[in-house]
């Protein structure tokens, strides 16, 4: 009678699995068609709901089972282990084993049918909980789609809003291959590298960054802030307002080229 009702529940929970893998709910690309809108919105929620309350329900019935088989698993236990020490201090066949290992696994043989039955409620134990953690996991897939029909809600209404207004309503973004939107936000990183010497060009220079005295003072800005030309042959771009900053770099001019901090080159 045992071995049918466990065979009834693991038959029980496969239905159960078999039924709940087949809930998918499908959510259109862009809800704003007009073939689509509320009544769309309105089916999808609706049988998502009605899948969501149905796995809910089969969670509820294997946590009662996994709550009566704690129980039921428990008691058997509980059950062997009384049975056991009262078997190793009264029996006198187990008594006269020569050692202790000896004397277990005899009161152990003795009560098979008790260690049977614990291993049965724990393998049946095992059954239910992970049946329970893919229902758990349904579940849990079932809330986000819930929530995706939800922002989809929200989508048709500005689409609905904005029409109202004079508007063109939402329209679906389409990405570029460096997988920016148009008319949307920038890469985030920038494509190319930033050349340290356009921070000498006076149209580019910000607006506290000093414009260099000479050839040297130019090579070590250019060095600090990238190290990408070479030590020395830095120049200052051809510019009006640099040609008329910078002064002759001649030999009797130039000055000795001597490591500087970035404070030093504001001062």
């Amino acid at each position: 009678m045992e071995e049918t009702a466990a065979q009834a529940i693991s038959s029980r929970m496969d239905k159960i699995l078999e039924e709940i893998a087949a809930y998918e709910v499908k959510l259109e690309d862009d809800p704003t068609l007009p073939s689509l809108g509320t009544k769309y919105l309105q089916r999808v929620l609706s049988q998502c709901r009605g899948y969501s309350n149905r796995v809910t329900f089969y969670h509820q019935e294997l946590s009662r089972e996994e709550k009566r088989l704690k129980i039921e698993l428990k008691i058997a236990e509980m059950d062997l282990e009384f049975k056991t020490k009262e078997m190793l201090a009264d029996d006198v066949t187990v008594r006269q084993q020569p050692s202790i290992a000896d004397r277990e696994a005899l009161a152990a043989m003795q009560l098979k049918a008790e260690h049977g039955n614990v291993s049965r409620l724990r393998v049946e134990m095992m059954d239910v909980q992970e049946t329970l953690k893919l229902v758990k996991f349904k579940h849990s897939e079932l809330q986000r789609t819930s929530q995706d029909i939800r922002m989809q809600r929200m989508l048709v209404k500005d689409d609905f809003e904005a029409r109202m207004s004079g508007g063109e309503g939402y329209m679906k973004p389409q990405s570029g291959q460096d997988r920016t939107v148009g008319g949307g936000m920038p890469a985030p990183v920038p494509r190319e590298p930033i050349d340290p010497k356009d921070l000498l060009d006076a149209s580019k220079r910000p607006d506290d960054m000093p414009p260099p005295i000479d050839s040297a003072h130019a090579s070590m800005i250019a060095d600090f802030f990238g190290a990408q030309s070479v030590p020395g042959q830095a120049s200052i771009p051809e510019s009006e307002d640099s040609k008329s900053e910078s002064v002759d770099p001649s030999p009797q001019s130039s000055p000795e080229r001597k490591t500087v901090s970035y404070d030093d080159l504001l001062s």
